[in-house]
């Protein structure tokens, strides 16, 4: 009796370490034993899901999970394709629109030079640069007014004034870290610059024509 109690622990045992690292096979011998393994056997049965099922009907199992699976990863590559396309979408368009505002920005550029030098006036421009990325602008306009603006860095403008004139500009860092630069050039000439590196810094510069 003790002998028998031994043999089912050692199978119950058996049992247990197989089923924790691969699926179980009872498979029968030929004399009418029943083994278990943790390979699979052509005749017998396979646990799974606690149960034991046939092993013809275990491979029709595994085949179908494979399919699924294969659908799975079909279905997460053809999302993962579709984001990226979407992703590059999406930046071509930001780059189409950052070229329609730099042309635009060209070409008013151009326009307020030839007005200018058909006008006799001298042509200003406002140049924001440095490390930060965004800046709060205070600048004098051509009417003589005020405005104010906060803008990505780098920024430009271009404007008319004549003799007597007062141009003004000073440019806010809008992040902790970074610096950030003004110059003020008058007919293409740098006439005022300055800099700022701290936090929150703010770089003046105004000139009288």
């Amino acid at each position: 009796m003790k002998a028998i109690r031994t043999g089912a622990y050692i199978v119950i045992l058996l049992s247990w370490c197989i089923s924790a690292h691969s699926e179980i096979y009872k498979c029968s011998s030929s004399d009418g034993k029943v083994n278990f393994s943790d390979k699979p056997c052509s005749t017998g049965e396979v646990k799974k899901d606690g149960k034991w099922v046939s092993a013809g009907e275990y491979e029709k199992y595994k085949t179908e999970e494979l399919k699924n699976q294969e659908e799975t990863e079909r279905k997460r590559a053809e999302k993962e394709s579709e984001e990226i396309w979407e992703r590059m979408r999406r930046r071509e368009l930001a780059e189409e629109r950052e070229r329609q505002l730099e042309n635009k920005k060209h070409l008013e550029r151009n326009q307020t030079i030839k007005e200018a030098q058909d006008m006799g006036l001298h042509v200003i421009e406002y140049v924001v640069g440095g490390s930060a990325k965004r800046a709060a602008l205070t600048y004098t306009n051509e009417s003589g007014g005020t405005e104010q603006h906060s803008v990505r860095i780098p920024w430009s403008k271009v404007l008319k004034a004549g003799e007597g004139d007062i141009t003004y500009i000073s440019a806010q860092n809008g992040d902790k870290y970074g610096t950030v630069t003004v110059t003020i050039k008058v007919d293409g000439t740098p006439v005022k610059f300055s800099e700022s590196s701290s936090s929150y810094g703010i770089a003046r510069a105004s000139s009288s024509l």
